[in-house]
């Protein structure tokens, strides 16, 4: 069966000004070198300003810190708050079992019509749910309904110069799961998000290398002439 291709956004509409104002918004905070925590935790509640009902968000990025593998930054609206977490060298205990992990893992061999890079979803409940990672499972049990993740990658394939890119995952309760204009919104945005986020990486990044080729005075004396 052949797969229709998704519908034009019109910029006109209520949709297409949502895309356009969170893509400015996600300009903005990079310009500004927002942090990474702070900038997805906005990010998460203005999704559910702009009437997105988003349950949990995820987003995760390996780095080149001397000591620790990557920054991982779960939102939730019963917190309505970012939940940080740094992770070892292997990617974290939960990694291996993770749809990130077969996202890759799928790129690589090509297993998959559509890129998987771009996206993964997953209904949580009803005839058409498929349970089929652990994380999953544990979403299902406390109350999702849907999952999207995305990841969006930095460069070409191989050159890790810019990172390998951002991870992010997105689960709602709402009784009929994501609609098509949510996945739309999410879709086109989380490159402009990105962005933002890898503007506040690669100054963090730079700053620990200095710091631990250099020592602290240094490093803050190199940043100020910055």
């Amino acid at each position: 069966m052949t797969k229709e291709p998704p519908r034009p956004i019109s910029f006109d509409g209520p949709l297409g000004r949502r895309i356009i104002d969170l893509h400015v918004w996600a300009v903005r905070q990079g310009l500004l070198g927002t942090g990474a925590a702070e900038l997805f935790d906005s990010f998460c509640r203005r999704l559910v300003e702009s009437g997105l009902p988003l349950w949990r968000g995820y987003a995760a990025m390996r780095t080149l810190h001397p000591q620790w593998g990557g920054y991982g930054y779960t939102w939730r609206r019963e917190g309505n708050a970012i939940e940080p977490a740094a992770y070892g060298r292997g990617g974290g205990p939960s990694w291996s079992t993770s749809p990130f992990a077969y996202m890759v893992e799928q790129a690589r061999t090509g297993g998959e019509e559509e890129n998987p890079w771009r996206h993964f979803r997953r209904r949580l409940t009803g005839s058409e749910a498929q349970l089929d990672f652990p994380v999953l499972e544990q979403l299902a049990a406390e109350g999702g309904s849907d999952y999207f993740a995305q990841i969006v990658r930095f460069g070409a394939e191989g050159d890790l110069s810019h990172g390998t890119g951002v991870a992010y995952s997105f689960a709602i309760d709402r009784p009929e799961g994501f609609r098509e204009d949510d996945l739309a919104l999410l879709k086109a945005v989380l490159p402009a998000l990105s962005l933002a986020m890898m503007a506040h990486a690669g100054y963090t990044i730079a700053a620990s290398l200095l710091t631990a080729y250099l020592g602290g005075d240094r490093a803050a004396m190199r940043s100020m002439r910055r």
